[in-house]
């Protein structure tokens, strides 16, 4: 170096992909500061505004229990007064979702089916990002690719409707769809040290929102040079730790409290779901066929029409390096498509979505053939669609479970036949105060044992709580309290013990 030669101060680059920024042309620096360029920041913000945008053209005003939703009261219930679930109990989504309770725009319900939106939403944008990495990856091998393939993609996934239909409502999903979109973000970068742990920690987020991730766990490790698995593991331990917070939760008051989560043994019953492994892999060989025709008929029409091709083509059209990827990733898909198609359970289409994730960016390869008219496939999806999801005027819930609870004789017990009937009632109570006088006792959690402890903690007077006996509940009870059956769900009725007795149809 020449004497008195200056030196242009060195400026740290910050990796936020696979591809280093420098090797990008248009930087502006100002005040040692980096501009992100538009690939980077633009059109992944694009592609989350563009999926917010007919999401709340879509959204529903209330607690609805369209799109597999019938949990959403049970959900918001526990968040808002800090109670604890179903298992495993979800304790990020219940911690923002508390956070989401306090924003002052439409009933507490629609608060929470506005987080599932943005969740989604960024999901999306996350997923477009991902695909652009991938495609500059594959650029710097030669072939360009429009921008716009990026956005279709993210779209694509945001439309699809089983997707679309769970940023409406109130569900931890969409959640658990962010942090594993953000994982696979992370994954597809250059991976060091620190990012290693980070990508664990977002692993261990993404379990708290749904167990199911642990099925990322293979396609993670692909991902992941041997030499990080540790430090991946150490990531994944910290993000785990929101669970810990049950055992805290098990002492308040909230009317949601599920499980002895004050117990170690009871807590890990708890947080691994115990409860729900025999619908592992458990359906009926009886049902396997009616079950196939109907996913494959759902299938096809909501996204098999465009994918099939689409995934044919991205796995002939790439190099070698891209393929290994792309068989990892349908290796996974298999793995969520066995797992939903073998859980008993009616809702087990919504266990399939992380699959969608990783088809939609297996569909990123293929869409680079086609350009900008990638994006006529979104804009079809949403044209197909929109009527079918739209939820904007259902208020349906509400008007059934207001009128119920008018009906409701003063310190009446109710008697449900199950969660949803419960939760959705124990919501208007606890969250928007209506008929706090109300005893909302459900039957099926009767038989649990912590559940009647609950019951006599909240309620001292409530008698023969000691075993799980449903009519002698009722006959203790019946002198000091009326005794009505309520059910909301199809056909909605209300049958009240006292005199007089009468019956009431919800619907007439």
């Amino acid at each position: 170096m020449l004497s008195g030669e200056r030196t242009r101060p060195k400026i740290q680059i910050v990796r936020l992909g696979i591809t280093p920024l420098a090797q990008y042309p248009k930087l502006v620096y100002g005040n040692q500061q980096l501009t992100v360029l538009r690939e980077r920041l633009l059109w992944p913000s694009v592609t989350a505004g563009l999926a917010l945008i007919v999401y709340l053209l879509t959204i529903a005003p209330d607690l609805t229990w369209a799109n597999y939703g019938g949990d959403g009261g049970e959900l918001i219930t526990a968040s808002v007064t800090l109670g604890i679930p179903h298992p495993p109990g979800y304790p990020v989504y219940l911690l923002v979702g508390k956070l989401a309770s306090l924003v002052p725009i439409g009933s507490v319900a629609y608060r929470y089916n506005l987080l599932s939106a943005v969740a989604l939403a960024l999901a999306a944008g996350i997923l477009s990002a991902t695909v652009s990495n991938l495609l500059a990856a594959k650029h710097r091998t030669g072939g360009g690719f429009s921008r716009a393939v990026p956005v279709a993609a993210g779209l694509v996934f945001a439309f699809i409707p089983i997707v679309w239909g769970q940023a409406l409502i109130a569900e931890v999903y969409t959640l658990n769809l962010f942090f594993l979109a953000l994982l696979l973000w992370i994954l597809t970068q250059d991976i060091d040290r620190k990012t290693a742990i980070i990508a664990g920690f977002v692993f261990g987020l993404s379990l708290t929102t749904h167990l199911t991730s642990a099925l990322m766990l293979p396609l993670s490790l692909y991902l992941l040079p041997r030499r990080y698995w540790l430090r991946f593991a150490l990531g994944t331990t910290i993000g785990i730790l929101p669970f810990l917070v049950f055992p805290i939760l098990a002492n308040t008051l909230s009317p949601v409290i599920w499980g002895r989560n004050d117990t170690l043994s009871g807590w890990l019953w708890f947080i691994t779901a115990r409860i729900y492994r025999p619908n592992i892999l458990s359906l009926p060989q009886g049902d396997w066929w009616s079950r196939l025709t109907e996913w494959s008929s759902l299938s096809f029409k909501q996204f098999a029409w465009f994918a099939i091709p689409l995934i044919t083509l991205s796995y002939f059209s790439t190099r070698e390096k891209n393929r290994r990827l792309i068989l990892g990733l349908i290796a996974t898909i298999v793995l969520y498509a066995a797992y939903s198609f073998g859980y008993r359970s009616i809702d087990a289409t919504v266990f399939f979505l992380p699959g969608l994730l990783l088809l939609a960016i297996t569909l990123g390869f293929g869409m680079k053939s086609l350009g900008i008219a990638s994006l006529l496939l979104p804009t079809l999806l949403v044209a197909l669609n929109f009527g079918g999801q739209y939820l904007g005027d259902d208020l349906t819930v509400r008007t059934g479970a207001e009128r119920v609870l008018q009906m409701l004789p003063n310190d009446a017990i109710v008697i449900t036949p199950g969660d949803q009937t419960a939760s959705t009632l124990l919501y208007y109570q606890q969250v928007e105060g209506t008929r706090p006088d109300a005893i909302v006792v459900d039957d099926i959690m009767f038989q649990f044992d912590w559940y009647r402890e609950r019951l006599k903690s909240r309620y001292p007077t409530l008698l023969n709580l000691e075993r799980d006996d449903v009519p002698g509940f009722i006959e203790s009870n019946l002198q000091r309290h009326p005794i009505c059956h309520v059910e909301l769900v199809s056909p909605s009725s209300v049958e009240c013990d006292q005199s007089p007795a009468y019956v009431l149809d919800i619907e007439s």
